[in-house]
């Protein structure tokens, strides 16, 4: 015989597990980007003044990964298309919508979250809101860590593939692997393809282990800079009754 609360805690508990890895894949891009980024300033003088803008074959990769990730982090938004799957299950395919700094709205074909203002919120089914006891704030806080460094530095590999073209856009691919990523059980072998005109990530590739929860995900951005607004539904209920 079951004790009466503990399907329900084992729910709540399934479904926190389900969000955090969602908003790690989420995140993932611009956390890999940035621990690269991070990487790369503290080993070559060079990437210490690295800028946005063109990047060849010639540039040291994680010169080329820190222009990425300043373009990316300075843009005000973007557009996502992300195939996913969590722990081996279904491929699913979600829109993602990004506001800096810390703004994000995911919408599958069963399920729609926002983050934001350190919340997040869960769309029913039913079309009914409710805001989850998962805080991403630490999550979020740590990938903008640079103190991080020297973690990054010993755990990080980084380098070429090659040129290939991205829904018509130039790009060159990079490979990179980044283990006990955050400093939370987060393991990743990560592509990212750079436009070599703009160095902004048209493409990544993730495969991942948060918490013995394996996780995989390609995604495509789009509509960078453009005018997108993410605010907290109007109407929700707490997660537990609390």
């Amino acid at each position: 015989m079951k004790r009466p609360g503990v399907t329900g805690k084992r729910d709540q508990m399934s479904l926190t597990l389900k969000v955090a890895s969602l908003c790690m894949l989420a995140l993932s891009a611009v956390g890999c980007a940035l621990h690269s980024s991070i990487q790369s300033n503290q080993n070559t003088a060079a990437a210490t003044s690295a800028k946005s803008g063109a990047v060849s074959k010639e540039e040291n990769p994680l010169d080329v990964l820190t222009k990425a990730a300043n373009a990316q982090l300075e843009t005000k938004s973007f557009r996502a298309r992300m195939i996913s799957s969590i722990d081996g299950g279904k491929e699913s395919a979600r829109i993602v919508e990004y506001v800096s700094p810390d703004r994000f709205h995911i919408t599958g074909e069963n399920d729609e979250m926002i983050l934001a203002g350190g919340s997040v919120f869960m769309k029913s089914p039913a079309g009914e809101w409710t805001k989850l006891l998962f805080d991403p704030s630490a999550m979020i806080n740590q990938i903008r860590d640079a103190n991080r460094s020297n973690e990054i530095r010993k755990s990080t590999d980084v380098g070429l593939i090659g040129a290939e073209v991205i829904e018509g856009v130039p790009t060159l691919a990079y490979r990179y692997s980044l283990k006990n990523a955050f400093g939370m059980n987060f393991t990743s072998n990560c592509k990212m393809w750079v436009g070599v005109t703009d160095s902004l990530p048209r493409k990544m590739e993730v495969e991942g282990e948060f918490n013995k929860v394996k996780t995989r995900s390609a995604v495509t951005y789009y509509d960078y800079g453009v005018d997108i607004k993410i605010e907290p539904p109007a109407n929700y209920k707490n997660q537990g009754g609390q």
